[in-house]
């Protein structure tokens, strides 16, 4: 059984995988269209077919971009999906399928629809070892892209073969990428507690929490999201003293990182109502209830 995820926030800041949250911000992975077509097949001062074909969906792709990231997410689908058709008469092997492929899960992860986004973002995966190769970083990206659309339908063992995969290529291939290693740890994590694998999930949230210290120093947002995670393993198993000690870090990390504007961080809310759950285990209701009405006021904002 799924367990309760409402304390383990999949997305960070320095995350190559944050796009699930906010389209301004995904990254197309593929090649640019520009690039894929050779230059004596662009046709751009003449009528040839295969450069009329590129320039139309170049526009489309572009348009549907723009407009998901004004979050016109109709608007955008409609584009997209007017490239994608154009792509599917290229063929499997062309990067411009996978473009496409990719663009359009994304406008459907941007409007929770995961289950439409899945099979595309499988398809793009292929596409990618085709073209990539099976140790490029992309594919990576991808991969792990694939698995956070299956774990947010709730198919947790299917996401963590998928993270697994990745994290193999992570490992073999690009080990001093020691971001992107400890993003994918990070949602591994989150897969292994969604199926009761606490135990497994522990030595995978610390060492996250490691490789971010390391690289990102103390205070960063993305090492207050992992001290969050492990404390909720800690809590779980009645560790309370290790736990709090865990939440009073992250809370310190998070409210010291100030968003445009002089606002708090959002996901302090989310440590501050898991520390309010210790709290009232522990018998302090009225700290509980301090803990709470801070969240609380963070998420009126």
């Amino acid at each position: 059984m799924m367990k309760d995820l409402r304390f383990w926030p999949l997305a960070s800041l320095c995350s190559v995988l944050l796009w699930l949250a906010v389209a301004a911000f995904w990254p197309t992975i593929f090649e640019t269209p520009s690039r894929v077509v050779a230059p004596h097949q662009r046709g751009e001062s003449g009528g040839h077919a295969m450069g009329e074909g590129r320039t139309l969906f170049e526009r489309a792709l572009s348009a549907g971009s723009m407009q998901a990231a004004r979050g016109d997410y109709a608007a955008a689908e409609h584009q997209i999906a007017s490239a994608l058709r154009k792509a599917e008469r290229l063929g499997e092997s062309d990067q411009r399928l996978g473009i496409a492929l990719e663009s359009l899960a994304r406008v459907y992860a941007a409007q929770t629809r995961y289950a439409e986004a899945e099979p595309l973002l499988k398809r793009a995966v292929v596409i990618g070892e085709n073209t990539w190769g099976p140790g490029n970083l992309k594919l990576g990206v991808l991969l792990s892209r694939l698995a956070q659309v299956q774990l947010m339908q709730g198919q947790a063992a299917r996401a963590q073969e998928v993270y697994e995969r990745a994290l193999a290529l992570v490992e073999t291939h690009h080990a001093g990428n020691r971001i992107f290693t400890a993003a994918i740890l990070h949602e591994l994590g989150i897969a292994l507690h969604a199926q009761g694998k606490d135990g497994a999930a522990e030595p995978i949230v610390r060492r996250a929490l490691g490789l971010r210290e390391a690289t990102l120093g103390p205070n960063h947002a993305d090492v207050a999201i992992s001290l969050n995670n492990l404390a909720v393993l800690l809590r779980s198993r009645r560790d309370y003293p290790a736990a709090e000690v865990l939440y009073r870090r992250a809370v310190d990390a998070l409210a010291r990182t100030e968003l445009p504007g002089g606002s708090a961080h959002p996901y302090l809310a989310n440590i501050l109502e898991s520390y309010a759950v210790l709290l009232r285990e522990t018998g302090r209701a009225a700290e509980a209830d301090a803990a709470e009405a801070r969240a609380k006021a963070i998420k009126a904002r």
